[in-house]
């Protein structure tokens, strides 16, 4: 079925690089501090969780006051964050069984993953400019792996999803990041994310059903 444009992957990665290259940096940052505080504490992923997500935003806010960044980022509730960057907005999410988390029962949420604000902007054709870029919501979402490295994927809901259950998405990839400061080794990382195979085996993580964010 055709949705909501764009649904070119790469046009999506070439202008959000510079906002993927330094959320992951400030997520190195935040797995580091939320390890070092947990590390002699009974273990707990819930607060754990929330740390990580406190720390990146702390590591964001302090980055986009630098000057020529491309992106903006704003608090939201929970200790949640959401990203700015031309015509795309990003909301970065814990991984849940693989994956990007559902909305749970925020409105707002649910708005977001349905891509409900970008489709009343094309009907309204505000200020009358049908060429404007109408960009997408997207979803970041982020898992640890055995060396303590994030792994990031970017994916294009468009629709909802209970929990356990398929995710409505119209693509999904995993980022592989260059081994420099900059986005010049940054691409998709080949993979069959088609949405068939997700594995539900694992635990939800309640950390992420929040309230409405604002």
């Amino acid at each position: 079925m055709d949705t909501y444009p764009p649904s070119d992957a790469e046009a999506v990665l070439a202008s959000v690089r510079r906002l993927l290259v330094d959320y992951r940096r400030s997520l190195i940052s935040s797995l580091s501090f939320a390890d070092t505080l947990m590390r002699e504490l009974p273990r707990d992923p819930y607060t754990w969780a929330t740390l990580v997500r406190y720390w990146a935003w702390q590591e964001m806010k302090q980055r986009q006051a630098l000057p020529d960044l491309g992106w903006s980022a704003r608090r939201l509730a929970c200790n949640g964050m959401e990203m700015t960057c031309g015509p795309y907005l990003v909301r970065p999410f814990k991984s849940i069984d693989a994956g990007p988390p559902a909305p749970g029962t925020s409105q707002v949420k649910d708005r977001y993953w349905r891509q409900a604000d970008r489709h009343d902007f094309e009907q309204g054709r505000l200020f009358g400019d049908a060429s404007a870029p109408q960009g997408a919501n997207l979803l970041l979402d982020w898992a640890v792996d055995d060396e303590r490295d994030p792994v990031i994927a970017l994916s294009k809901p468009v629709g909802t999803w209970r929990y356990r259950g398929k995710p409505q998405l119209e693509w999904r990839h995993t980022i592989r990041f260059g081994g420099g400061d900059d986005d010049s080794g940054l691409r998709w990382t080949p993979s069959e994310d088609d949405g068939s195979g997700w594995d539900f085996g694992g635990q939800i993580d309640r950390t992420e059903i929040a309230s409405d964010d604002a």
